[in-house]
């Protein structure tokens, strides 16, 4: 009868943690300039495997891929932004990577068109409150469409989420 007990209360608490789990949605993201619908549609971002180490303030590198026939201009900091979810609420946290060693103040992303001389790259490194607690980092990338030589006012944005450790 014991392990009975012990078997349904430890079946209950799995499925409060399961049920109570906090999951990052693309519905309940923070607003970035760009709505959730038009997200990831005139790029993309993909976080390379072999060169991170998912740690808690080292680099996180960022591959960016233009996916439409548009150019896309990105400020020095590729307009990063970067969240994480706590309490059911979105909060920004800093990003501690510097990019006064940058030569341009406007770089020009061309479309991917399958030419791996056309992805650009960035680095960001976040600084969650708690790190000594594993996070999932939301990271943004706010850009804007560049047509005819010019930056213009289209804003375009994408997000990657990247599990953090200690």
């Amino acid at each position: 009868m014991n392990s009975i007990i012990k078997m349904v209360t430890g079946f209950t608490i799995l499925i409060l943690i399961v049920g109570c789990r906090t999951t990052l949605s693309k519905d309940e993201m923070p607003y970035v300039g760009v709505s959730s619908e038009e997200m990831n549609k005139e790029f993309q971002l993909s976080v390379p495997l072999a060169i991170n180490t998912f740690k808690i303030g080292s680099e996180v590198f960022l591959e960016v891929k233009v996916i439409s026939t548009n150019q896309v201009a990105f400020e020095r900091d590729f307009g990063a932004r970067l969240f994480i979810l706590e309490n059911d609420q979105w909060i920004e946290i800093p990003n501690f990577m510097g990019y006064d060693y940058l030569a341009s103040d406007v770089y020009v992303s061309m479309p991917y068109a399958d030419d791996p001389f056309n992805l650009g790259a960035t680095v960001v490194v976040p600084k969650p409150p708690d790190t000594k607690r594993a996070t999932t980092v939301r990271i943004f990338l706010v850009g804007s469409i560049y047509r005819d030589g010019q930056v213009t006012n289209e804003k375009v944005a994408s997000y990657v989420d990247v599990y953090l450790k200690p």
